[in-house]
């Protein structure tokens, strides 16, 4: 019989918006971050420059992250997205995890929920 382990705490995030996919795009590398900053900041008819002031960092970094340039900080490009009004959200792609609160509060050694124990 498999032991049972408790189950971590759920981070204590908020949830993103309902339907939040529908109007956005998965991406896999930083090339692909980089291709969806530049064509925010395109749609929005801005340069580099311009961007860059309003989003408070040089343009050296906007260049780099629009470019998918490796090595740029995790939490600058975070900061970055957000000035720019874009947000990350993590999703398991094991669909049988959750990063929301369960009822559940533990789970079985293999990973799979235990109900009600």
């Amino acid at each position: 019989m498999p032991r049972r382990v408790s189950q971590p705490t759920t981070p204590a995030l908020p949830a993103p918006p309902v339907r939040t996919a529908e109007r956005g795009v998965q991406v896999f590398t930083s090339e692909d971050v980089g291709k969806v900053v530049q064509y925010v900041r395109q749609l929005r008819g801005k340069r580099q420059r311009d961007t860059a002031g309003q989003m408070g960092v040089s343009t050296t970094l906007l260049h780099r992250l629009e470019n998918g340039t490796q090595g740029v900080r995790l939490q600058s490009a975070l900061d970055a997205l957000a000035s720019l009004g874009l947000d990350v959200v993590l999703v398991p792609r094991d669909r049988q995890l959750s990063l929301q609160e369960t009822a559940d509060s533990t789970v079985v050694a293999e990973g799979k929920p235990s109900h009600g124990h």
